[in-house]
């Protein structure tokens, strides 16, 4: 299961710059989910944009949305087999 940041959105607030507010994320297998979440306010632990680290906002994703369940509907995407066509019977 691959997770990957796709985009930050940013903005100035307050006395900071650069400050992510939304980002757009993807958690890819076989078969993919892609998503968006806004963040809240920068608190005292703000981090500088180019201090920032994938996995730093991938845990900010997390904190927002269930990993567990999407990777759960990714891997059973992967595990469902593929419908095939078939000729009709009556013809």
């Amino acid at each position: 299961m691959n997770w990957k940041v796709e985009a930050l959105y940013v903005s100035q607030t307050g006395n900071h710059a650069d400050v992510v507010t939304d980002v757009a994320w993807a958690c890819y297998g076989n078969q993919e989910i892609r998503g968006k979440v806004s963040l809240d306010p920068p608190g005292p632990s703000f981090v500088e944009y180019g201090d920032l680290t994938e996995q730093q906002v991938l845990e900010w994703v997390w904190a927002k949305v269930d990993r567990a369940i999407n990777e759960k509907y990714v891997n059973a995407i992967i595990a469902a087999p593929a419908d095939t066509s078939k000729p009709l019977p009556w013809e």
